[in-house]
């Protein structure tokens, strides 16, 4: 009976500790993501103003 309980135990934590990672992929998929949009406005502001300059001369 005991063996039993601690099977179980021993699932349940196995599996918070899979979700646990699997939610740590996606928050480092999420930071990633936002790096890569803030590099991707700044990269675009930068033509912007280029594009600005060269129509102004």
């Amino acid at each position: 009976m005991r063996e039993m309980f601690r099977q179980f135990f021993s699932a349940i934590t196995t599996l918070f500790r899979a979700f646990e990672r699997g939610a740590n992929v996606i928050d480092n998929c999420a930071k990633w993501a936002e790096i890569e949009s803030s590099a991707f406005e700044q990269e675009a502001s930068i033509e912007r103003q280029k594009h600005l300059t060269l129509l102004r001369d």
